[in-house]
């Protein structure tokens, strides 16, 4: 089925769900590729066809997310096999994408389907409606119903690499200001290591995600290990330029492009 009549068909959906409840929208960057043989037809075009799987790459993210969280046997994401849990229609659960950069056609790096040469790439923005991913999964019974919004919970954070305290101030201030945490505050501190109390209506994963969106060019964060209520992250900083004060984070510099919404 092609793309755009799905997103036609459950725009009344979509919006008749919006009413009501707050709706839990989180912003995924994802990579959609697709291998391309040669003399090979196919109904769906490559770049219909890319767009596809970096849509399933953002679902399928955010269900490892909530599976993860789940922090049992059943909720480990390494091992169930999430198409057939969440179908093949990605769109019911995203509220909006935009296409950040389309690569095109070139040779073949992300897909490992044999005999490839070449593959389609694109990078794609997809607001993922995470409410629909966990009813989903807590229908099927892999997961049992989070925390109610609003609800506090303090995630212990350990950051490796910190070695200036203004790093800290502003990994702190990130924290605070974008990601709305309601405290941050030092449990350990020494040269290159930090532990922080982090107070927030986040859960773990969903946390680590939001930092590493957020983050700003002149802070390089990779998750080391996450465990119930526990993060470990490496930073490398470094002191911002002036021209980079006015950027608000790693997608600042992309050129806006039309959204393209499931509305």
């Amino acid at each position: 089925m092609r793309l755009l009549p799905v997103l036609m068909s459950v725009c009344g959906l979509l919006l008749s769900a919006s009413h009501g409840l707050a709706a839990d929208i989180r912003r995924i960057e994802a990579v959609g590729s697709v291998p391309i043989h040669s003399g090979e037809r196919s109904a769906v075009g490559p770049k219909e066809a890319a767009i596809d799987a970096a849509l399933r790459e953002a679902v399928h993210r955010i269900a490892n997310d909530f599976l993860l969280d789940a922090d049992s046997g059943e909720g480990d994401s390494q091992s169930i096999a999430l198409q057939p849990v969440l179908g093949n229609d990605m769109v019911r659960f995203t509220r909006s994408f935009r296409i950040i950069e389309d690569r095109g056609e070139r040779p073949a790096l992300f897909v490992e389907e044999g005999g490839a040469a070449t593959e389609y790439v694109v990078i794609v923005e997809v607001q993922v409606d995470a409410g629909r991913v966990e009813q989903r999964l807590v229908e099927r019974g892999l997961i049992s119903r989070s925390q109610p919004a609003g609800v506090d919970r303090v995630v212990r954070l350990e950051v490796v690499g910190l070695e200036q305290y203004a790093a800290y101030e502003e990994l702190r201030a990130l924290i605070l200001e974008r990601l709305g945490a309601d405290s941050v505050a030092p449990l350990e501190m020494e040269r290159g290591r930090s532990v922080l109390a982090v107070k927030t209506r986040l859960g773990t994963a969903d946390l680590l995600h939001r930092l590493l969106a957020v983050s700003p060019g002149n802070m390089e964060i990779a998750p080391l290990d996450a465990e119930g209520d526990s993060l470990r992250v490496s930073v490398q900083w470094t002191p911002p330029q002036p021209e980079d004060s006015t950027r608000s984070g790693r997608g600042a510099t992309a050129p806006a492009r039309a959204e393209t919404s499931a509305h």
